[in-house]
């Protein structure tokens, strides 16, 4: 797998690879042990995924891993958006993961919200030019 991950330029070490293993349904119980045993040798943040898209055995641990490893990479913010702003409101809900939110007595809205490093200039644009 290492060669074909170096073919493709990608590093096989990166922490963003999440290895899965499918059909696991098709295994027998000493067959199931033998896998677990190889994927016990993999580094605990690293370790294989055993899953069956037939039974869906093992798909919520794989969804929580990706969604932990996606949401680390966010950053979190708070930022106010002012009343009069309600396209970069909801371009934040578009955007953004929305932690909270809160109305300020001057109608302005603080969001507590984490987003990718990417988007984040794109908000900080919108911020300074809504003033």
């Amino acid at each position: 797998m290492a060669a074909i991950l170096a073919d493709l330029g990608i590093d096989a070490a990166s922490r963003t690879i999440i290895e899965v293993w499918n059909k696991v349904d098709l295994l027998d119980e000493p067959a199931r042990e033998a896998a677990r045993n190889r994927a016990a040798r993999h580094d605990e943040g690293q370790r294989p995924f055993f899953v069956s898209a037939v039974t869906g055995e093992g798909l919520p641990e794989l969804l929580g891993a990706i969604e932990d490893r996606l949401r680390a990479e966010h950053e979190r913010l708070t930022v106010t958006v002012p009343a009069t702003d309600g396209g970069t409101l909801h371009w934040i809900h578009e955007n953004a993961e929305v932690e909270g939110r809160e109305a300020l007595e001057s109608g302005d809205t603080r969001v507590t919200l984490r987003i990718a490093p990417a988007k984040r200039d794109q908000l900080e644009r919108r911020l300074a030019k809504a003033g």
